[in-house]
């Protein structure tokens, strides 16, 4: 398989994320500043902009002139990709985090943080592996750098979100 086959399945698959992880009909419009989407998307946006300047930087030292995208297009599809994995994996996390847990407990903090060094990572290994040079060797080394890079940063979004007010309501309370 080619590189703009896979540049194109991973398309696909970020894009059925983010329809996946969209409101269900009837739900509450997604311009409602109290949705869980909203604060989904809003996390995701000051999270994943640094993170994709991060990861560019890293993507270009790994990759430099033998990438088949530039730096500009790197960081349109990390940003991209990132933000619908992002906004997926927090709808997800609000939906089941039991109600007598705060969303700024720091098991679950740690517990987000793990979960999303997981999914990331595997979207960084995509990235890589479609954009950069195919291999296991080097799109996992460009994986774990960036995991290394991201995680510190996670949980300072994670903290600032929670200081900044009060978490969004779970499904039932609605």
């Amino acid at each position: 398989m080619d590189r703009r086959h896979a540049a194109m399945r991973l398309a696909l698959v970020v894009f059925c994320l983010g329809f996946i992880s969209g409101p269900a009909y009837g739900s509450e419009p997604p311009n409602d500043s109290g949705s869980p989407l909203a604060r989904a998307f809003a996390k995701a946006l000051a999270f994943e902009t640094l993170s994709s300047v991060g990861e560019t930087v890293v993507f270009i030292a790994f990759y430099g002139a033998g990438a088949s995208i530039s730096g500009p297009a790197v960081f349109a599809v990390s940003l991209t990709s990132a933000t619908a994995v992002y906004v997926a994996h927090e709808l997800a996390w609000n939906a089941n985090l039991p109600d007598e847990l705060p969303e700024d407990d720091a098991w679950v903090i740690g517990g987000k943080a793990a979960t999303y060094r997981v999914v990331s990572a595997l979207r960084s290994f995509a990235v890589g592996n479609a954009f950069g040079a195919p291999g296991l060797g080097s799109s996992a080394a460009f994986a774990a750098s960036v995991a290394l890079a991201d995680t510190a940063l996670y949980v300072a979004n994670e903290l600032v979100f929670s200081w900044m007010g009060p978490p969004v309501a779970k499904a039932a309370e609605r």
